[in-house]
C-alpha cells in the first residue's frame, strides 16, 4: 500500500539526571537539554535482539525537533554511515538498516513517528526508551504512551458522521431483546459461527443509524455478539477517525512517502494537528 503511516505518542520525563545541570535550572528546561543531547548521539544508543539501534542526524526549529531512529542489522546486507552518522544510501552495503521519521513537540510533549516494513510503533516506543532511560546517567525515565481515539461508540453514533461500520458477530448469545429478536433468529437459523457486516457511505453525511438493521448491528457489535468491530466516522474539522474493538493506537495516513526530514516537514502542519486532537 502506498503512502505513510504516522503514529503519536505522548512523553513525559521523571526523575534526576546524572548530568552536570545549573542547580537552579528548571526540570522542564532539563528535560528538553536532555532530549536535544541524546538524539544528536552518535554511534548505538540501544541494542536490541539482533540488530542496535541508531539516530539519522536531526534537525532544530523552534520547539520541534526532526530525525530519524531506525536500527541496523550486523549481519545483513550499511545503510548508516558510522562517520557522518546518518543512515545513506551506499553502493556496496554490509548492514540492512531500516528507520522511522520522527518530529519531536517539545511544547505539547508529543513524538510523532512514521511506521516502516521493520520499524513499528511498539519497537519504535521500547528502544527510544530503552536508549533514553541509559542515556541519562541517573534515575531519570521517560514515559511513553501510544495516543488512542478514546470516543466511545453512542457518543460517535449520536455526534458525528459514521462513514463505515464492520462488524463481526457471533450467534453465542441469545438475547431477550425485543429489539434484536429478529437478527438474532437469523444468526441462529444460518448456521453460521460468524456473520460479517459492513455498511459504507463517505457521501450525504454518511449512514442512518435511524434505520432500525444498522441500529441492532451496532448495538450488537458492543455486546457479547460482537467478537469484533470497527467504525469510521469524520469529526468536527472533517478529518477521517477510526474507533474500534481492537483499540489500535491512533494513526494518521498521507499519500506521500517521504524518506527525509525535510520531507516530513513539508507535511508536519497536518500531521502534527491531527494528532493533537486526541489530546484535547
Amino acid at each position: 500500500m502506498s503512502g505513510t503511516k504516522f503514529y503519536f505518542a505522548t512523553f513525559e520525563v521523571e526523575g534526576n539526571f546524572g548530568f552536570d545541570y545549573p542547580a537552579d535550572m528548571e526540570y522542564d528546561r532539563k528535560v528538553r537539554e536532555s532530549l536535544t543531547d541524546f538524539v544528536e548521539l552518535e554511534g548505538a544508543v540501544a541494542q536490541g535482539d539482533s540488530e542496535e539501534w541508531y539516530f539519522g542526524r536531526p534537525e532544530f526549529d523552534a520547539n520541534m525537533i526532526y530525525g530519524k531512529f531506525g536500527k541496523v542489522y550486523a549481519d545483513e546486507p550499511l545503510t548508516y554511515d558510522d562517520e557522518i552518522g546518518d543512515f545513506v544510501e551506499g553502493d556496496e552495503p554490509n548492514k540492512e538498516a531500516d528507520y522511522s521519521l520522527f518530529a519531536i513537540d517539545l511544547e505539547n510533549s508529543l513524538i510523532i513517528f512514521s511506521s516502516t516494513y521493520r520499524v513499528r510503533h511498539r519497537n519504535f516506543t521500547k528502544y527510544l526508551k530503552k536508549g533514553y532511560d541509559s542515556f541519562t546517567g541517573g534515575d531519570a525515565s521517560i514515559h511513553l504512551e501510544l495516543v488512542r481515539n478514546k470516543e466511545g461508540v453512542e457518543t460517535v453514533i449520536q455526534n458525528y458522521p459514521v462513514h463505515k461500520i464492520h462488524a463481526e458477530l457471533v450467534p453465542s448469545n441469545p438475547s431477550p431483546d425485543e429489539e434484536w429478536e429478529e437478527l438474532d433468529e437469523s444468526l441462529r437459523e444460518m448456521l453460521a459461527d460468524k456473520l460479517g457486516i459492513t455498511a459504507e457511505q463517505y457521501n450525504d453525511g454518511g449512514l442512518d443509524f435511524s434505520e432500525s438493521f444498522l441500529s441492532q448491528v451496532a448495538s450488537m457489535s458492543q455486546s457479547k455478539y460482537g467478537e469484533s468491530w470497527e467504525i469510521t466516522y469524520s469529526d468536527d474539522d472533517g478529518e477521517f477517525k477510526v474507533i474500534s474493538s481492537d483499540d489500535d493506537p491512533a494513526s494518521k495516513v498521507i499519500d506521500e512517502e517521504p524518506t527525509t526530514t525535510g520531507g516530513l516537514k513539508a507535511h508536519i502542519e497536518g500531521i502534527l494537528s491531527y494528532g493533537l486532537t486526541f489530546l484535547d
